[in-house]
């Protein structure tokens, strides 16, 4: 768990759900989704949420404002087959409406621009959780294989070798 002052980045509650399943059916906040989730859906992507710590022991960390639920982010696997996969990728999701005592802009500055003499802390804090994860985290990305002089890996992940065999 990391927190500043307001905001705290944690893992997920059961409590979680109902909240980040209004998020999930809010227009606003899935304008360019394919689609907004129903309760089950929503559900759904917590369970893999969930699962995705259990099995890699990083994913898409709960966010929480003044106590109550705003969304997500963190990393996750690309989730689809594409030139550049496999691959990581930055995941967000927040809530339109925030508590109304901590506006969207405040928000946002503490997320992505902290100015506090704590963020100092805190970024050791996460480059530390960093290089303790990095080992296991480039083995499973395939980070530590031979690149061609473009910066292409060099080697088929062990998932693609079985699909070319096929």
């Amino acid at each position: 768990m990391m927190r500043t002052e307001r905001l705290v980045m944690r893992g997920w509650r059961e409590t979680d759900r109902e909240p980040f399943a209004r998020l999930n059916t809010d227009p606003e906040v899935m304008e360019h989704f394919p689609e907004r989730l129903s309760r089950e859906q929503s559900d759904a992507f917590a369970d893999t949420i969930e699962a995705g710590f259990e099995e890699r022991g990083w994913g898409l960390w709960a966010l929480e404002v003044d106590g109550t639920f705003i969304g997500y982010t963190g990393l996750q696997p690309v989730s689809f087959e594409a030139h550049f996969t496999p691959a990581v990728e930055i995941g967000w999701r927040l809530a339109k409406r925030l508590p109304v005592k901590w506006g969207l802009k405040s928000a946002l500055r503490l997320v992505f621009k902290p100015r506090t003499r704590r963020w100092g802390k805190a970024r050791r804090a996460i480059e530390d959780y960093i290089h303790e994860q990095e080992a296991t985290h480039r083995q499973a990305l395939h980070l530590d294989r031979p690149r061609s002089s473009q910066g292409a890996v060099t080697e088929m992940s062990p998932a693609r070798q079985l699909s070319a065999a096929e």
